[in-house]
């Protein structure tokens, strides 16, 4: 159903921009969309979840918890928000002066139909994430500030805010620039990446998902478990951040646990805040 929806708004985005402005409504439409999908998916993680001490609550004492998702998903997310509109200010022009940029053809299918425009902006961009994310797990250096988010011990909807910014800030000139090259236009790119949000929320949501059919391309839950496992040979896999076929593909697919895995990295538990978004600068993390 979230699919459906969030494949039903790329259809109908033209209508929907209208009636959001005839509205008054003082927000895009591709946020609008990714707000209320956000928001379909909480409730059926508090009415149908697949663990139901996973989902948190705004008064329990664990440090690490709902409080904590909270202070990521209003302060945190938009932080990050900022310096990727600075990084966006100094790559236009960077690209620009060198004829590159969005909505300047030089690969890209420009009179191709939208939906297969966004299908292709999607993938590219999981492409090189993928690459990404891998050496991520590799590279001491990626690894001080990719590690934020492996530090969660629970999986929900929620936490796929939990992200250091200079790692979203790293992740998004990685997927970017290449569809920049290419001359990608606008619109498909922020549809696809609105759609990919959508779908990297899903992949940490305490939900059951049938993998049938949709599990050969969707990075569906019980994936997504396997990668936030703090055993090596179990997270050393599916790194596709929103879809799984760039793991099919290059051999880093491992399907879903059938029993419950622990989530963090040794020594698994909970980490102050501190630990989470300071430490990265000046110690070295495990």
């Amino acid at each position: 159903m979230v699919l459906s929806s969030a494949i039903g708004s790329i259809v109908f985005r033209d209508e929907g921009q209208r009636v959001l402005a005839a509205q008054g409504v003082r927000i895009d439409y591709a946020s609008c969309v990714l707000l209320s999908l956000i928001f379909f998916i909480w409730l059926i993680e508090r009415f149908f979840p697949a663990d139901a001490g996973s989902n948190g609550h705004l008064f329990s004492p664990e440090p690490g918890g709902l409080r904590r998702d909270l202070v990521f998903l209003f302060f945190i997310t938009q932080f990050s928000a900022l310096l990727i509109a600075f990084a966006t200010r100094w790559l236009t022009p960077a690209l620009a002066s060198q004829g590159f940029g969005f909505d300047l053809p030089h690969l890209w299918p420009g009179h191709a139909p939208f939906g297969l425009k966004v299908a292709l902006a999607f993938f590219v961009a999981e492409f090189f994430s993928y690459w990404f994310h891998r050496a991520a797990h590799r590279i001491p250096l990626l690894w001080q500030f990719h590690s934020t988010h492996h530090l969660i011990t629970q999986l929900n909807g929620l936490k796929a805010l939990r992200t250091h910014p200079v790692d979203n800030v790293l992740f998004f000139v990685v997927r970017t620039v290449p569809l920049m090259l290419v001359g990608a236009g606008v619109d498909e790119v922020v549809t696809a990446t609105t759609f990919g949000a959508v779908l990297g929320v899903l992949a940490h949501a305490n939900v059951n998902v049938s993998e049938r059919g949709l599990g050969w391309v969707v990075n569906l839950p019980g994936y997504h478990a396997l990668h936030h496992s703090p055993e090596l040979e179990q997270s050393n896999s599916n790194f596709g951040c929103h879809t799984i076929v760039w793991d099919r593909i290059f051999g880093t697919f491992k399907p879903s646990s059938p029993v419950k895995l622990a989530v963090g990295v040794h020594p698994v538990g909970t980490r102050s805040i501190w630990r989470e978004l300071v430490a990265p600068f000046y110690r070295k993390v495990s």
